[in-house]
């Protein structure tokens, strides 16, 4: 991941000091491995990778999930709450 302070795409703010995330300037409640997910995809915004790139990426130390879960979707509690 890059050394920018933040990230901005469209109205998603990245800030890679608080590790936090920003949509409308709400802050998005994300656990460590979705904040490095969303930085990975914000940072390189546009470009497609590989899974093993991903994975190598987003998992650099310890490798991904062993029970390879799908990322939980932060609106999904509340739709209609997360809007691009």
């Amino acid at each position: 991941m890059s050394g920018n302070a933040t990230v901005r795409v469209g109205p998603i703010l990245l800030d890679n000091i608080a590790h936090c995330i920003f949509v409308h300037r709400e802050v998005v409640d994300l656990a460590p491995a979705e904040f490095r997910l969303m930085a990975f995809f914000l940072e390189d915004d546009g470009r497609v990778f590989s899974r093993e790139e991903l994975l190598r990426r987003v998992w650099p130390h310890q490798g991904p999930p062993q029970d390879r879960r799908r990322v939980r979707a932060p609106h999904a509690a509340a739709p209609g709450a997360f809007r691009l």
